[in-house]
C-alpha cells in the first residue's frame, strides 16, 4: 500500500471497462500509474478508446511513462503534465476516474461533470459511502469533513435531482461511483 490504487480496485476497473467499453476516459491523479495501467488494459482489450490521464508530478508521469512501455499501453494513453484544475478536455468523457488531493476530487467531479457524457460513470477513489462528510481530525479540526471537505452546492444539486446517482463499491479504502443519467433512462 503505497498509495496506488488497492489491486481489487485495479481489477474492478478494468473489468468495468471491459463491460461498458467507454472510448474516453479520463484519470485525475497518475501518480505511479497503475489505474491507468488496468483502464488502458481494457480499452486495448476492447480494441477502442483513449485515456487522459493528469498530474502535475513530473516524476509521476515519467515513471508511469516507463511502466506503460513495458506493458505496451503507450497509443492507448495520453499523459498530460498539469493540474486537473487547469486541464481543459478536448472532448467529452464516458467515465472519469478521480484520484488527486482529496480535497481536490469534489471539485472535479463538478467540473468534470459538463464533460461526462449521459449514461457516463464518475468514480471517486479513496471514498467511503459516507463522503466524509462529518469525518473529525483532531489534527486539523479547522478542516470540515477531513479530507474530502464539505459537498459543494453544484454537486449538491446534481444528487438531489438525480442528474448523479450516487451508488458505492466496497474497497479497502473506499469508492464511490457516481451515474448521469441518459434521457432514455427507465424512471419510476
Amino acid at each position: 500500500n503505497d498509495g496506488s490504487v488497492e489491486v481489487e480496485v485495479a481489477d474492478f476497473l478494468y473489468g468495468f471497462v471491459r463491460a461498458t467499453k467507454p472510448r474516453t476516459i479520463y484519470e485525475s491523479g497518475t501518480y505511479k500509474g497503475f489505474s491507468s495501467a488496468a483502464l488502458a488494459q481494457a480499452l486495448k482489450d476492447n480494441g477502442v478508446g483513449i485515456l487522459d490521464t493528469c498530474d502535475i508530478e513530473l516524476q509521476h508521469i515519467n515513471t508511469s511513462k516507463q511502466l506503460w512501455g513495458v506493458l505496451d499501453l503507450l497509443p492507448w494513453i495520453k499523459e498530460h503534465h498539469i493540474s486537473s484544475a487547469d486541464f481543459v478536455p478536448q472532448y467529452n468523457y464516458n467515465l472519469l476516474f478521480l484520484d488527486s488531493e482529496p480535497d481536490l476530487r469534489f471539485g472535479e467531479l463538478v467540473k468534470f461533470y459538463d464533460f461526462l457524457e449521459p449514461g457516463g460513470y464518475a468514480f471517486i477513489h479513496d471514498l467511503p459511502r459516507s463522503m466524509t462528510q462529518g469525518n473529525v481530525n483532531p489534527d486539523h479540526p479547522e478542516i470540515l469533513s477531513w479530507p474530502f471537505g464539505p459537498i459543494p452546492p453544484k454537486l449538491q444539486q446534481l444528487l438531489t435531482t438525480k442528474q448523479l446517482v450516487k451508488f458505492h463499491i466496497p474497497s479497502p479504502r473506499g469508492l464511490v461511483g457516481f451515474y448521469r443519467t441518459h434521457p432514455d433512462d427507465y424512471m419510476v
